[in-house]
């Protein structure tokens, strides 16, 4: 481990039951109207096409990344690399703890699908009501209360999941963050429902690349458009008591439903403590490729050639074919 590029911001639990690594866990033609040939092309993907070939494709989605939201500095020769400087934001009125962990992680935010990547998966074929259909219907996809009508039924990100957390230091010296790994339970990618709509993309200037089905893999890494190997092996986060330090990640399975916590390494003087992240005492969840779906439902950009009302909103489609098929919408 080299301490070649350091974060070093100036001044300021949840811990879940993680699963065990590597366990199984399984989770109609009508009339129809015809999309347009570039959904076709996407939904076809899902099954084919690798996920980097396109912002917006229901692809099977390869590899896994988390990124760090740390704005790129160049710490000079003798560092050995590139290094990074986190906006810093103090908490006023901090005290040192010299017991517990030495470090404080703020619950999980989850990032909206509609900037992460494509729509929502359940383990069930789910087929809405009319009454269900208006209620998504009438919520704008950028909104809290899109996520929440997904989330208020347990639905599950394909292919990627992205959430943000932020890590403050609660030592009277500095502590520093060494590495993060994936605790993985994979099983049957689920294949009941997907809800499909092309979402905006996002980047971030650092990412590490993880993979769930491999979680034992030293984390890669993509700075500055550039892909570098172990990025804890060239890079670690120092915190002192206060200062505050924002990662962003996107977790990716390609071929399997995966649940998974984060622990993160933090070396406080000279004992390393592992330090467990979770999504508010549950694991995370992601779904790989999978399908065909048993039921379809496409919306968003997916929809916009539809006329009259009936454009951009949420319909039923075949799930082979994507096509909206008339009287399920």
């Amino acid at each position: 481990m080299s301490d070649s590029d350091e974060h070093t911001p100036p001044t300021d639990e949840e811990t879940p039951p993680v699963p065990p690594a590597d366990e199984e866990t399984a989770p109609p033609a009508d009339d129809e109207t015809a999309v347009g040939p570039s959904f076709m092309r996407r939904v076809v993907s899902w099954h084919s096409a690798p996920w980097w070939g396109g912002v917006g494709s229901i692809a099977g989605v390869l590899g896994v990344i988390i990124a760090l939201v740390v704005p790129p500095q160049d710490d000079g020769p003798d560092k050995g690399g590139q290094g990074a400087t986190p906006t810093v934001v103090v908490q006023n009125g901090a005290t040192a703890a010299e017991s517990g962990d030495p470090v404080k992680i703020t619950p999980a935010r989850r990032v909206h699908a509609y900037t992460a990547g494509d729509g929502h998966v359940f383990a069930d074929a789910k087929v809405l009501t009319p009454a269900e259909l208006d209620d998504l219907n009438s919520r704008r996809i950028s909104s809290p209360e899109y996520e929440a009508w997904f989330a208020d039924r347990h639905a599950v990100d394909p292919g990627k999941t992205e959430f943000q957390f932020i890590v403050v230091g609660r030592r009277d010296g500095q502590v520093r963050i060494v590495d993060i790994r994936p605790v993985v339970q994979c099983g049957a990618a689920l294949s009941g429902t997907l809800f499909t709509t092309s979402g905006s993309g996002g980047e971030s200037t650092t990412k590490l690349i993880f993979d769930l089905e491999k979680p034992q893999t030293a984390p890669k890494y993509v700075e500055n458009d550039k892909e570098g190997e172990d990025y804890f092996g060239s890079h670690t986060v120092s915190l002192k008591l206060g200062e505050q330090f924002t990662f962003d990640i996107a977790a990716m399975a390609s071929t399997r439903y995966c649940q998974f916590t984060l622990e993160m390494t933090v070396q406080d003087g000279d004992k390393p403590v592992v330090v467990k992240v979770d999504d508010k005492g549950q694991p995370f969840k992601v779904t790989g490729g999978g399908g065909p779906f048993q039921v379809l439902y496409i919306g968003g950009i997916n929809t916009m050639m539809l006329s009259g009302p009936d454009a951009g909103k949420w319909h039923r489609a075949d799930p082979v074919t994507g096509k909206v098929l008339t009287g399920n919408s």
